[in-house]
């Protein structure tokens, strides 16, 4: 068995047994007998923080936990969340930090959880050492753990072996470096095949360091290497790096910009890594399209190379990273070439374009007003695809603010269709997703509009709409 497989087993087994520790009972003070008394404030806020958690809104979760903290600082259910969900975010200080208090306020370090997530934190920052301790002591607290604990250990070792590699790498790429060669010498031996992958990782680490620091070579103009473009079959595994060094080697030369458009998978791969959860991933490709964007060459080889569907897809990426954006292409007209290529396009640009509004609508009372004006939305709730119905029960909710919306849909299907995705069974996440969507709208559009509750009534609707009150809260 290989030490790829022997790390993804350890890292299956890590994470079910943390996701189980969020069912468990809070650890009890064993030195004291003081009883920790919660609130019904701060248990509902410490299960919206689970809810964020669960549905990967990292960010509100630790909002959510650090709310209830605010209410009660020595609940221990509350630091170990909280640093599970800093984990996430890669803020891995905090995370132990959160894990000291809980043993501190309530565990009388006796919290196996708090053990785990100090031990993962540990291991991102490299601290092996710290790392093993913090796992080593579940022992003193659960024995029957001692397999689960070898798994993390084993875990800790393969880092820690995996960092020595990566540093023996490093040394060898660059013995005998030599300034005015290192950026040719590190194309050379990076082109070298069958290398593990931590050996060209550490190779575009240091090629983007050489690029950056190319001042001492004013006539630095190197050709992409076939490596980092899209085509190559570890692309998608590169780090961050890779991307920074593709955007640096993209900004010598117009023929570089001309290479990666051209390049058969570039345009799937960039909407793909925008829709990406790593921040520092989204913000490369940002500004690898924007600096293409800076030239009259760039914006031409943009505009040939992406397709209707792409360039959707391209927008309902990139907008969800910044408000600023939002606002501008709103303000350019976005809103109106979206509802065109809805009327127009397929089901994956239809995808794209539904999601792209969505995320105007909330921050955009323009795109509300403009939306209102089409029937657009209205047709879309009739459609068969789940993702096109929740999006668009979604910007419809948003839309209902703007004054005489309400009124607009008089005479329409709306009620009946939001009635019947909203009485819709919720067998999975996406459909729930779109009955909470309908449900919201439908209570929307009622208030905005109070005859629409005489059609709701007549189709005995009042009854639906009152089951699904917890979801419009």
């Amino acid at each position: 068995c290989s030490d790829a497989a022997v790390q993804e087993k350890a890292a299956v087994e890590a994470e079910r047994f943390v996701d189980g520790l969020f069912e468990q009972k809070p650890c009890r003070r064993t030195a004291s007998r003081t009883v920790l008394t919660t609130t019904p404030r701060t248990n509902a806020l410490k299960e919206k923080g689970n809810k964020a958690f669960a549905l990967g809104d990292y960010e509100v979760a630790v909002r959510l936990y650090t709310e209830g903290l605010e209410q009660l600082r020595d609940m221990q259910a509350l630091y170990t969340n909280r640093a599970q969900a800093f984990i996430k975010l890669q803020k891995y200080k905090e995370a132990i930090s959160d894990c000291e208090w809980a043993l501190k306020v309530s565990c009388s370090e006796k919290c196996v959880k708090a053990y785990v997530h100090m031990g993962r934190a540990h291991l991102a920052l490299k601290n092996f050492t710290e790392s093993r301790f913090c796992y080593q002591k579940i022992l003193d607290v659960e024995p029957e753990r001692e397999t689960l604990v070898k798994e993390y250990l084993t875990q800790v070792d393969l880092e820690e072996n995996k960092t020595l590699q990566e540093k023996a790498v490093r040394e060898e790429l660059e013995e005998g470096r030599d300034e005015a060669m290192v950026v040719p010498d590190l194309l050379k031996k990076l082109n070298k095949p069958n290398e593990l992958d931590l050996y060209y990782c550490g190779g575009v680490e240091l090629l983007l360091q050489a690029v950056k620091e190319g001042g001492c070579m004013p006539c630095l103009h190197y050709r992409i290497p076939s490596f980092l473009l899209p085509t190559s079959p570890r692309f998608t595994a590169w780090p961050t790096s890779c991307l920074s060094c593709l955007l640096e080697m993209v900004l010598l030369t117009e023929e570089n910009q001309e290479l990666l458009m051209q390049c058969p998978s570039t345009r799937e791969q960039i909407v793909r890594l925008l829709g990406s959860r790593v921040a520092a991933i989204q913000r490369e490709c940002l500004t690898l399209l924007l600096t293409f964007s800076h030239t009259q060459h760039g914006r031409r080889l943009v505009i040939k190379n992406l397709s209707v569907t792409r360039a959707a897809g391209l927008l309902s990426a990139a907008l969800p990273t910044s408000p600023a954006a939002t606002r501008e292409a709103v303000q350019h007209g976005v809103v109106k070439r979206m509802l065109k290529i809805l009327k127009e396009a397929g089901q994956m640009s239809s995808r794209y374009s539904i999601k792209a509004l969505a995320v105007c609508t909330p921050s955009s009372q323009q795109a509300c007003e403009e939306l209102v004006q089409d029937s657009t939305l209205r047709k879309l709730l009739d459609s068969s695809d789940e993702l096109v119905v929740g999006n668009a029960a979604l910007c419809l909710g948003h839309c209902l603010a703007v004054p005489e919306a309400g009124a607009a849909l008089l005479g329409t299907d709306c009620v009946q269709l939001l009635l019947r995705h909203s009485a819709g069974q919720a067998g999975h996440a996406g459909h729930a997703a779109v009955q909470k969507n309908a449900a919201v709208a439908l209570g929307k559009l009622c208030k905005a509009e109070p005859r629409h509750l005489v059609k709701l009534r007549e189709l005995h609707g009042l009854e639906i709409l009152h089951a699904c009150m917890k979801l419009i809260s």
